[in-house]
């Protein structure tokens, strides 16, 4: 009779590969979203101390828009200034 431990040895590698990639995605697939949740945090537009609004209310209440924030459609970031 032959010997089959060489090739249970070879499935039981590929399963135990197949399932460390499926691990491995799915930890990347939750750290770019962790990333992706802390950049909004980081660069949004409270964090610059400033009021999403239309362009239109911005200019009107003398503010500037803050560029690289995103405050949905038709929106932009306005940075008020204060008057001392």
């Amino acid at each position: 009779m032959k010997s089959k431990e060489g090739v249970e040895l070879t499935l039981n590698t590929v399963i135990i590969a197949a399932l460390g990639v499926i691990v491995l995605l799915v930890v990347v697939f939750m750290f770019l979203h962790s990333v992706r949740e802390g950049n909004i945090t980081f660069f949004g537009c409270d964090s610059k101390d400033g009021e999403c609004m239309t362009k239109e209310e911005c200019s009107e209440s003398g503010g500037k828009i803050f560029p690289g924030s995103s405050c949905g459609e038709d929106r932009v970031c306005c940075i008020l200034q204060d008057n001392p």
